[in-house]
């Protein structure tokens, strides 16, 4: 496929049979890597598009492509989200690529009892603005047509209202769970999943859910889950959960 690749964000422009990048990209492609005239550019838009494109104009503030092909792909027919009580910055930034590589839809980042840290307003425009550019920069590289959409960061108990009234009739949620009785992921997804629209799945901070939270969670209907034999850091288990959830939806 094409060497280079490029992002159509909801502020580029796309004219019959053209399309023009935004001023961020745009330098991206023309300065960062250098792309000319000429060059081939893989233009994905996040929803499931992917244009194979020529570049006309390499201009550093409104790039201009011509479109040689389009390819669509389908939307999964069940949603995967992940909810992420946010940890270290740089477990975070891992844990974003990997979500995109496996293929989810929405990722919600909640602050937990045992969050390693705190953020004023301004810094969680600053994080959501940085998680984003992760998240694209990961799609491209991995080639996936579809952006996860980043909501939000909120509280734990922000988001268990918003589920109680929102999502609870048509999601099963999964926590991961250090708890001893827990059953294994996979076991529990064969033994209760019902074709349900969506898949909510939980990993906690370094420190854990505390277990007034796991007992929120339980209320809500949230399945705990066991991953392995041993504990796991915050962006193992979310790989490795997310990876067997994936698994376990393409065999249904």
């Amino acid at each position: 496929m094409a060497g280079y690749k490029a992002f159509l964000s909801d502020i580029s422009k796309l004219q019959s049979e053209r399309l023009f990048l935004d001023p961020q990209e745009s330098h991206h492609l023309c300065r960062v890597l250098r792309a000319s005239k000429d060059s081939v550019v893989e233009v994905f838009d996040g929803k499931g598009t992917i244009y194979k494109t020529k570049l006309l104009e390499a201009n550093p503030r409104n790039a201009e492509l011509e479109i040689i092909q389009k390819k669509t792909y389908a939307l999964p027919k069940r949603e995967l989200i992940l909810l992420m009580s946010i940890p270290k910055p740089k477990a975070m930034d891992q844990i974003l690529k990997h979500a995109v590589e496996i293929g989810i839809q929405r990722i919600i980042p909640v602050f937990s009892e045992h969050s390693a840290f705190r953020l004023n307003s301004e810094k969680m425009e600053e994080k959501l603005n940085k998680w984003q550019s992760i998240l694209i920069e990961s799609c491209k590289q991995s080639g996936c047509p579809l952006l996860p959409q980043m909501h939000a960061i909120e509280s734990l108990e922000q988001f268990f209202l918003r589920y109680a009234s929102d999502w609870k009739q048509n999601a099963m949620g999964v926590v991961a769970s250090l708890e001893g009785d827990a059953d294994l992921l996979w076991d529990r997804l064969e033994h209760a999943y019902e074709s349900e629209k969506m898949i909510i799945y939980a990993v906690g901070p370094e420190g854990d859910f505390s277990k007034t939270e796991y007992e929120a969670f339980k209320d809500l209907g949230f399945l705990s889950s066991r991953l392995g034999a041993h504990v796991l850091r915050s962006e193992t288990a979310v790989t490795y959960g997310l990876s067997v959830i994936d698994q376990f939806l393409r065999t249904r």
